[in-house]
């Protein structure tokens, strides 16, 4: 299981510490291309919450105002677009 992953660390007196990593849940086939790509926060009070794109794995909403726990609060998974072969297309973004 090699996902794409996004670090994710804190800012403490202009020091930034490595807190953990976000990775997407949903298991990809090996058709699928999933990179973790054009990730944008969303504007919510006392949250820190992202959505990111992953090409073919989809798009994923995370929460990580716990830096050391993130957690996916919502995804959209599409699916391969080939199951005999890799096609390089998918989620770029999402805002």
């Amino acid at each position: 299981m090699e996902w794409g992953a996004d670090e994710i660390f804190t800012l403490a007196n202009n020091q930034m510490s490595f807190k953990s990593y976000y990775k997407m849940p949903a298991a990809q086939t090996s058709t699928e291309n999933c990179v973790a790509h054009n990730g944008s926060l969303i504007p919510i009070p006392g949250r820190d919450v992202m959505v990111q794109g992953w090409y073919q794995g989809g798009i994923s909403v995370f929460d990580f105002t716990d830096a050391s726990h993130p957690k996916e609060i919502a995804y959209f998974d599409r699916g391969p677009l080939s199951a005999e072969r890799l096609v390089t297309r998918g989620s770029w973004s999402a805002y």
